[in-house]
Parts: C-alpha cells; sequence; structure tokens
C-alpha cells in the first residue's frame, strides 16, 4: 500500500464521515473499514441488487471498477486483485474484518467457549492500520 492511500484511509475512518456497518462492504447506508479503503482509493459504490422485504433479501451494492480492477469478492471480501491492488495480504483482510465486525461464537483449542470479541470503532482500526500495516 502506497503511504498517500494509508495516510487517506486513516483520515476517512478517524473523519466521523462514515457510517460503520458489519457484514458487507457498503450497505446504502454504512461501511465496513475496507469499503472505506475501496472509497479513499477513488472507487465508488453502486447497487447491484433490490431489497425484497417480502423474503428478507436487503439491496446490495457492489464497487464499480477501479482502474479495470475488479476489488471485491463478493459483498464482503476483497478480491485477489484488490488485495494486491492495495497492498494487502488475505491476513491482513481477516484481521481487518474481524476488527470491524468483530467475532461470535469462538472456541480455544479443547473446544472451550471463550468471550465474544466486540467490534472496533473506525478510529481504533485506524490505530491499528497506522502501526501494524
Amino acid at each position: 500500500m502506497t503511504p498517500e492511500l494509508k495516510q487517506k484511509w486513516i483520515e476517512k475512518l478517524e473523519s466521523g464521515q462514515y457510517k460503520q456497518c458489519t457484514g458487507v462492504l457498503y450497505n446504502g447506508d454504512g461501511y465496513c473499514c475496507l469499503g472505506v479503503l475501496i472509497e479513499a482509493a477513488g472507487g465508488e459504490f453502486v447497487q447491484t441488487a433490490e431489497a425484497d422485504e417480502d423474503y428478507g433479501y436487503q439491496a446490495e451494492y457492489d464497487p464499480k471498477p477501479i482502474n479495470g480492477i475488479e476489488v471485491n469478492d463478493g459483498v464482503e471480501v476483497l478480491s485477489n486483485l484488490g488485495l494486491e491492488m492495495f497492498g494487502l495480504t488475505a491476513d491482513q483482510q481477516q484481521m481487518l474484518t474481524r476488527l470491524n465486525d468483530g467475532e461470535r461464537n469462538r472456541k480455544d483449542s479443547d473446544g472451550n467457549p471463550l468471550p465474544d470479541l466486540k467490534p472496533k470503532t473506525f478510529r481504533e482500526i485506524a490505530q491499528v492500520i497506522r502501526e501494524e500495516l
């Protein structure tokens, strides 16, 4: 990741201008931290599926390709090409997703329950990005 993109991403996460959501990159109202990265890189989201309340389906949004590259792989994660373009590894994406979404139903190596991890705020995630990426 270029230092310029990293700084822009951090600034956007800390700006207070983005509402946070979980489970998707963008839901029409809020963003995952990776959705904010897409915006920081100049991407924009478009609606690709209508909501259907009768069946419990929410509207879906996907980012337009950036420089001809499809940066997402479904509504929840970045594609391999997106990861490469942004300079992230799959492990880093998984860490960022866990920070953003939290984690439930965790177990230790013996199968014993562990406490749930609560989602981190965008400001907390920005600090991790600053220090670890």
